[in-house]
């Protein structure tokens, strides 16, 4: 009688359990992954439109930063708007909802008044870029990588209320 070659029970459980395991394995490597990318995008995006601003401005002759109420587009303006309606368009493309939050939205706050960076409030004073449709996770890989890693001070934060946000905050004072 001979005998015919196989795999036992026993050894096809133990290769399904080790790919289960690399599976794993790499679904957490490739969310973090992810998450750093994301982040990496929102710190580039925030540079991009702090400069887009700054050369807009200086293009005018401005040296303060405008208005939220200049821009005749209603309180607390989306980016989105300010770049169609007016000449920032030459210095900042439209900006893409970040990936994974589809609903993200970039918003230019400045109703003339200041803050302190060094103040860690929750308060929206300043001139601000908030951007929501976001949460705390992302907002915290953000911080790790362009500020000092506590979401409740310095330059970046995350504002819990009405659903949550990510304030950077531009200036404390209204000059350029």
């Amino acid at each position: 009688m001979t005998r015919r070659g196989g795999f036992t029970l026993v050894e096809l459980l133990i290769v399904i359990v080790v790919i289960a395991i690399l599976a794993a394995i790499s679904v957490v490597a490739y969310n973090g992954i992810q998450q750093r990318s994301r982040a990496v995008t929102v710190v580039d995006t925030l540079a991009k439109i702090e400069k887009g601003f700054i050369l807009e401005r200086t293009a005018a002759g401005e040296s303060t930063w405008p208005l939220e109420a200049s821009y005749s587009a209603g309180s607390n303006p989306n980016i989105n708007t300010i770049i169609a309606n007016t000449d920032l368009k030459n210095y900042l493309q439209t900006l893409d909802p970040i990936s994974g939050f589809a609903g993200s939205t970039y918003i230019y706050d400045n109703d003339g008044d200041n803050d302190d960076f060094d103040d860690c409030g929750q308060d929206l004073d300043g001139i601000n870029i908030r951007i929501t449709g976001t949460n705390i996770q992302l907002a915290q890989s953000v911080d790790d990588q362009m500020d000092d890693g506590n979401l409740a001070c310095g330059q970046l934060r995350w504002y819990p209320y009405g659903g949550g946000m990510i304030k950077y905050m531009l200036s404390e004072t209204q000059s350029l």
